[in-house]
């Protein structure tokens, strides 16, 4: 389920606040004992996380045995928030294991943080981290629920998930007293390889930017690409829906082409076109490319100059009556 590894060795990048982030590919007996006891603290405080108090000892170490089962299956991931000590302050869980029909989502849960760790944005760091080892493992469309109006709500509905309603009397407080419940979810923008379940989409994509950016009689041969599957194509997924895509290919030595770029008209304001570029660029870095040549038209070119493509030639009708193409290059700074 969980596609690539994550070392369990922490990066100096993942320090942060006096605490790092770790994603182990194996939780390790240390890891399950310092998990238990986070947990018997935050159960011990009152959180409602599925289990009544007094909680023993044995039952709180069994459940993060069956979670280690879990990592060790690929069927969730566990983040680890560990203070300059070593000592494990916080948690989160991905669970990636969904039905068939659900492989483009996941769960989060158990995000737990120690009392004496609270105030110190270990929460809101965790959450940041499993929403990112998420799109990391390819899914669009996070799933979570928690009490209502607690420090966990608030935290959530201020990073921007969205609140789906309220069941009453879902869960109890580990006293026995019956608590509310607010189901929230949340949709990543994630990118990843073309795959040819996507092709009507991309030809929706297409439709929507046509005329205004392509020409009618380009549809064909767009969808002849498609239909070749070229490994170099990239749709951009918000949760379940493709609002953008782009192909990348070699066009020489430390030199790439741009092609086929469309972006979801909808999508437009919401930062997704810089977010497209970004990726453009990270892709263009990882293959060596200092130099990316664009064949655009004079309505999209504006767009492209603002992140500095130059233009070099214009063509008058290019790409058909009154659609004058532009041929652009873009110099990748070197990282």
């Amino acid at each position: 389920e969980m596609m690539g590894e994550h070392s369990a060795e922490p990066s100096p990048a993942n320090m942060t606040g006096g605490f790092r982030l770790e994603c182990p590919v194996r939780l390790a007996d240390r890891d399950i004992e310092d998990l238990t006891g986070v947990l018997l603290d935050c159960v011990e405080d009152g959180a409602s996380v599925s289990f009544m108090w007094p909680l023993s000892r044995e039952r709180a170490m069994q459940f993060w045995r069956e979670a280690a089962a879990g990592v060790q299956a690929g069927e969730r991931r566990v983040l680890l928030a560990r203070d300059a000590s070593g000592a494990l302050i916080g948690t989160a869980t991905l669970m990636l294991k969904q039905p068939d029909n659900q492989q483009h989502r996941a769960d989060v849960a158990k995000m737990l943080v120690r009392r004496s760790a609270r105030r110190r944005g270990v929460g809101k760091a965790l959450l940041a981290a499993v929403e990112q080892a998420a799109a990391d493992a390819g899914r669009s469309l996070l799933v979570l629920d928690t009490v209502t109006d607690t420090d966990a709500h608030r935290l959530y509905a201020a990073s921007g998930w969205q609140r789906v309603g309220e069941i009453p009397d879902y869960a109890h407080w580990p006293d026995g007293r019956p608590c509310p419940t607010t189901i929230f979810y949340r949709k990543l923008r994630i990118f990843r390889a073309f795959r040819l379940s996507d092709e009507g989409h991309c030809l929706r994509l297409f439709d929507a930017n046509c005329p205004e950016y392509f020409a009618p009689g380009e549809r064909d041969e767009y969808a002849a690409f498609l239909s070749a599957a070229s490994p170099s194509y990239r749709v951009c997924v918000e949760g379940a829906q493709v609002i953008g895509a782009f192909g990348l290919l070699h066009a020489g030595p430390g030199e790439g082409r741009l092609n086929w770029i469309l972006i979801d008209p909808g999508s437009q304001g919401t930062g997704l076109g810089s977010a497209m570029m970004a990726e453009v660029k990270r892709a263009a870095c990882a293959d060596r490319m200092h130099t990316v040549h664009i064949a655009a038209s004079h309505r999209s070119a504006p767009f492209f100059a603002r992140f500095g493509a130059s233009a070099e030639r214009e063509t008058r009708d290019g790409w058909g009556p009154g659609m004058h193409r532009i041929d652009m290059r873009w110099k990748i700074a070197a990282r």
